[in-house]
């Protein structure tokens, strides 16, 4: 307390010294002098009072500069501000003090209070008070128990919050002193700095402002620690007072419950008391006012009978109550988990904590299932609610209600009868209306009651997921036995004693003859059975088929699946025999330790064995793991030979491991179990360093085919991997994580069947498909057989050329086909990842705990505001960048490659090639598409990384500029790559011209586009060339296209004849298309022709040289058998400077 007043002296001196600067500069400006070091400050507090007037006085002064003013202002603003702060110091030391000088009272007083025993809680109402007393009591006992659960919470989590509490007081001073010494040495720097005036003094207030705040936090944070323990203490004792009161409250709240109830039922019984009697008043009377009578004891009922509205309301209200201490139970056990689990570390016990945390969770799927059939039930109750609250409204009006029942009653009666009648109809409805205002109260009631229902039970929801994710999120990461070491290996001696012990087998075996005994019929039937399958072995193995026969219709299916059967009979006999032990250990009567264990061990280890004869059935001679997979007789041999010994080791195993965890002692789980845990994964993986040898017999012929198959090419990593994964679970088993390599060991096995399973399926599917499709190719071909045959007897073939292709349907049969089995794989593939996401869903969870590991931090936006200027002001945040983030990244990147390379090639398999979409359009959208998901998976990859445009665009804008430079060409190409895919301006399949190439559009890519030739030769040329140059695209807008024939006769030639041959020869021609006609023109009078031009068209460029061929050869055959005569250029030869004439020999020839 001394150093607390000494400490209090030095702040108040601190203070003072800011005192007097606003009276001071006052009389100052007043006698219009400037002050001096002379002027002695006027010993005036410094309060925002008077600060703010300083900085009206400021702000009305036009004498000072304006920038001076503004600074000066700014100053003062920042004194103001800091003094608002030291006055909320000042009250919370004040609250300090005054806290810590009351605490020990209150504490003692308290202490006092919890020592005298708590006194039962009574009711103080009459048992005849009316029901709505009742429930004013009740709906207030409600909010006293939640007012008083709300403060015990709120006082568990301030002592929970003691212990950091501590920490952040001692911070906060050490922060407050540093910043005070920092503030010091600022005011010796900012002394020897010349300015105004005004301004030194603004500066020096700001700084003494300060400098008094930091002293109040100094001095709050040393009132803190001096109450520190305390105040710990009276929190202790108010949280125990609260915990008593909310015991108090909850039996107080349980007694108004049952009150209620008790005089809601005594008025209800009343009610129906009432009614029955009316019944009976009425019985003499007029039908019509039976049928009131009536109408009235359904009411009653319906609100007070066996399954009315009360008992409803009851089981809901007495089920609300019981979820809700589980609720408080559950929050009380996940603050507590979560303390540990912080607080532990990586501890044993945390673990088996944590374990049995996760079995004792409530099962969230029936109460999921109630809660949507809740939506039913509350909008059926709505539903008679407002049914009801209808007919009420009809009794609204007494006197019409009345007359509406004596009409129907009639004139028949009157006189003093017939006003008994009506004062008893009167009567009557009277109760009617009242009962049905109970019976709408209760479906008030009941729908508040199944509201709270619905709420409650959403927390609960809520609250079991969050502490099963918790739970989920550590497990796997947390020692759930100690690590094993020589006292654990004595353990397991004992152990091993207590199952090889003879005495718990002779016991073993009087339980299994008591079990025969005990059901002698089904005994003996499973030994016969089990004979069978024994006599039968020999007879399967040998009807098991050295091959399948591989057709395409029903019979491969039936062959397969009888097959697969003979190996399912094959592979059951031995397990069967597991299995009916333990089938007869299980139903002996009475409850026997070891025979129990016994038979858990037999369960499990036949679950195994089946599993193993399964495998090894497969490998039999004809079945799917020889026939289908091409092993020779030799692998099968050994893989069957090692498959043996890994059986053997894996029941015994298994055995071991479940007749261990059966029984009750835990420290022989931890050592034998486990002890045979990792002998179980050591023989996994010494059978895989056998057979998976990259040299072995198995791995031999697929390491043969070199680099082109990918089991030789990554063989060393698949095959480390393979042996690591078994032997590294039984390391951490050992290491004490044995819950975590269980589920992992345990879910990896699972995955390799599934594995195994769809290979075996798929290899199914593939012969089945190649069967298919042979036998189809068997039948078309049969089909064009017989119709060449019949088309040769009808004579209408024209040439052998004309013959139907054997070729043709065999290339569509093989499309179909390979489109059929990529729809397959896709589903297959999709079915084999939900499989596997079933498998491993249960432990996903645990990966969350990478949210923790951060690698780095970045900065983010967290919000924009706008100051008083108009100017944006963003706020920027941290935000980790974690271990789960990098990973994310990873599988985006993964994703991104994977569906770049496939979806548009699906899409355009699926869906475009079934619209009818052009192939140059079903070519750019997939371009397109691939871009958008290589663009969308950079983006989404390096948000996770915490790269966003924000802080990468300069970068980028800097790279774009360099390379704009550097690869110039290169961004041009891509660009007109683009431009190519959105204006189209040639597609895929497209025949064009550009410069001196000519060709079919083959391949657009990013860079360049591929052109093929006639003479079939890939030319790679630049997309630039296509944008920049001349492009002559023959089939952009219209395939058809027109062939010119220059064709010259001898003068003399018949010209309509040579007209009339040409226009046949075009017309014959089958590719020649009849619109438009082909034409014929007489160009002009050649030299030594006359010219014409036969103009045709044709369907499609493909087809132009043949056409040109053989129109060529059919004008010059047609000109031939008219004798029209085709010339030659010929020139006549005049010599004019001769004059003689030149002799002339005329030779005979024989």
């Amino acid at each position: 307390m001394r150093c607390v007043a000494a400490f209090c002296a030095l702040a108040g001196l601190g203070w003072l010294s800011g005192m007097g600067y606003v009276l001071g500069q006052e009389t100052d400006q007043a006698a219009g002098s400037p002050p001096t070091e002379t002027t002695k400050p006027q010993e005036t507090r410094l309060t925002p009072e008077t600060i703010q007037t300083k900085i009206a006085q400021l702000e009305q002064d036009k004498s000072l500069d304006p920038e001076v003013q503004k600074k000066a202002i700014e100053l003062w603003k920042e004194a103001l501000a800091s003094a608002n702060l030291s006055a909320q110091q000042d009250q919370r030391i004040q609250r300090s003090i005054q806290q810590r000088e009351e605490a020990p009272k209150l504490i003692e007083t308290i202490r006092a209070q919890l020592a005298e025993p708590a006194t039962e809680p009574t009711l103080t109402i009459a048992g005849d008070a009316p029901v709505s007393e009742f429930d004013q009591g009740l709906a207030k006992a409600q909010s006293q128990l939640a007012e008083i659960r709300k403060t015990a919470e709120d006082l568990e989590r301030r002592l929970k919050d003691r212990a950091d509490r501590r920490a952040v007081i001692d911070k906060s001073a050490a922060q407050a002193s540093s910043d005070l010494e920092k503030l010091n040495a600022q005011a010796e720097t900012e002394a020897e700095v010349e300015e105004h005036t005004e301004i030194v003094r603004a500066r020096r207030i700001a700084i003494v402002a300060r400098r008094t705040l930091l002293s109040k936090q100094l001095q709050s944070s040393q009132e803190d620690l001096a109450g520190f323990d305390l105040m710990t203490n009276l929190y202790t004792v108010q949280r125990d007072q609260a915990v008593r009161q909310l015991s108090q409250a909850q039996k107080l709240l349980k007694l108004w419950q049952e009150a209620t109830e008790k005089r809601r039922r005594q008025e209800a019984e009343l009610a129906e008391q009432k009614a029955q009697e009316s019944i009976q008043q009425a019985a003499q009377l007029h039908p019509a006012i039976q049928r009131i009578a009536e109408e009235n004891q359904k009411l009653t009922k319906q609100r007070t009978g066996p399954n009315g509205l009360m008992q409803k309301t009851a089981a809901l209200s007495e089920r609300i109550q019981n979820e809700t201490t589980l609720l408080d139970q559950l929050k009380t056990d996940f603050a507590r988990v979560r303390e540990r689990a912080t607080t532990g570390g990586e501890h044993a016990t945390t673990g088996l904590l944590l374990l049995n945390k996760r079995s004792t969770l409530p099962n969230l799927r029936p109460l999921k299932k109630e809660m949507e059939e809740r939506k039913a039930k509350i909008a059926d109750a709505h539903f008679q609610w407002i049914e009801y609250q209808e007919q009420r409204s009809k009794l609204a009006d007494p006197e019409q209600a009345v007359n509406g029942i004596m009409s129907e009653i009639g004139g028949e009666i009157d006189g003093e009868k017939r006003d008994l009648l009506e004062k008893e109809v009167r009567s009557l409805l009277q109760k009617q209306a009242g009962y049905l205002d109970a019976l709408l109260r209760e479906y008030e009631s009941l729908l508040a009651t199944l509201s709270s229902l619905d709420n409650l039970e959403r927390q609960l929801v809520y609250i079991t997921q969050q502490f099963g994710q918790f739970i989920d999120e550590r497990i796997l990461w947390i020692k759930s036995t100690p690590v094993l070491d020589m006292t654990a290996l004595g353990r397991a001696i004992e152990a091993g004693q207590w199952i090889l012990n003879p005495g718990n087998w002779k016991t073993a075996a009087k339980i299994f003859w008591s079990g025969v005994l005990y059901r002698p019929v089904q005994a003996w039937l499973m030994v016969v059975v089990w004979a069978l399958l024994i006599w039968y072995r020999k007879k399967l193995r040998k009807q098991i088929p050295e091959t399948v026969i591989r057709t395409g219709d029903g019979s491969f299916l039936l062959q397969t699946g009888h097959s697969l059967w003979q190996v399912g009979l094959l592979a059951i006999s031995r397990p069967y025999l597991l299995w009916m032990l333990h089938r007869i250990l299980a139903d002996a009567p009475g409850n026997h330790p070891f025979p129990d264990a016994a038979a858990a061990g037999l369960l499990e280890a036949a679950k195994a064995y089946l599993i193993l004869e399964l495998v090894r059935g497969l490998l039999l001679p004809g079945a799917l793991g020889t026939s289908g997979l091409g092993w020779s007789n030799e692998v099968r041999l050994f893989v069957r030979r090692h498959l043996r010994w890994l059986t053997f080791a894996i029941l015994l195993a298994r055995f071991v491991q479940t007749a261990i965890e059966m029984q009750s002692n835990n420290l022989w789980k931890e050592s034998l179990g486990r002890i045979a845990f990792i002998a179980g994964t050591l023989s996994l993986a010494v059978f895989l360093v056998i057979v998976l040898a990259p040299n072995g017999m198995l791995m031999r012929p697929y390491a043969g085919m070199g680099s082109r198959g990918l089991i030789s090419r990554f063989r060393y990593l698949w095959y480390p991997g393979a042996i690591l994964l078994p032997g590294s679970l039984a390391v951490i088993a050992g290491m004490g994580y044995f819950y975590t390599a269980e589920q992992l060991y345990w879910r990896v096995i699972n995955t390799i069947l599934l594995c195994v399973s769809a290979a075996v399926a798929w290899q199914i599917l593939s012969d089945w498909l190649t069967a298919a499709r042979r036998t189809m190719a068997d039948r078309e071909y049969r089909l064009q057989q017989q119709e060449q045959a019949q088309a040769v007897i009808n004579q209408q073939v024209r040439s052998k050329s004309k013959l139907l292709s054997v070729a043709v349907p065999f290339e569509t049969i093989y499309r179909v086909s390979q489109q059929s089995e990529r729809i397959i794989r896709a589903f297959f593939v999709l079915g084999i990842v939900l499989s596997i996401w079933g498998i491993w869903r249960d432990v996903l969870p645990a990966l969350g705990a990478m949210d923790r590991v951060v690698l780095w931090e970045t900065t983010a936006k967290a919000s924009e505001t706008v100051d008083a200027a108009g100017k944006t002001v963003t706020q920027l945040r941290t935000a980790p960048v974690t271990l789960s983030n990098l990973v994310a990244a990873m599988v985006v990147t993964i994703m991104t490659l994977v569906t770049a390379r496939n979806l548009p090639g699906l899409v355009q398999i699926a869906v475009l090639q079934r619209v009818g979409v052009d192939r140059g359009i079903q070519f750019a959208i997939t371009t397109l598409s691939r871009y958008a998901i290589v663009v969308a998976g950079v983006v989404i990859g390096c948000g996770q990384l915490g790269i966003n445009w924000s802080k990468v665009q300069w970068l980028v804008a800097a790279m774009t500029v360099g390379l704009g430079f550097g690869l110039q060409e290169i961004f041009a190409n891509f660009v007109s790559g683009l431009i190519i895919l959105f204006e189209r301006p040639m597609r895929v399949g497209d025949i064009v011209t550009s410069g001196d190439i000519t060709g079919k559009v083959w391949r657009i890519q990013i860079r360049s586009t591929t052109i093929q030739t006639w003479d079939n030769k890939e030319l790679v040329v630049p997309n630039k060339e296509f944008v920049t140059g001349r492009l002559m695209n023959w089939t952009l807008s219209n395939p058809e296209l027109r062939i010119s024939f220059p064709i010259g006769v001898a003068y003399g030639s018949d010209i309509a004849k040579v007209e009339k041959l040409l226009h046949e020869v075009a017309q014959k021609h089958p590719d020649v298309m009849k619109d438009p006609a082909p034409t014929v023109v007489f160009m002009n009078f050649g030299a030594s022709s006359l010219d014409f031009d036969l103009r045709l068209s044709i369907p499609t460029i493909d087809v132009m040289l043949k056409v040109r061929h053989e129109i060529n050869r059919a004008i010059d055959q047609a000109f031939r058998n008219a004798n029209i005569e085709i010339p030659f250029p010929q020139q006549d030869l005049h010599v004019r400077t001769i004059g003689a004439g030149l002799p002339v020999e005329i030779r005979k020839t024989n």
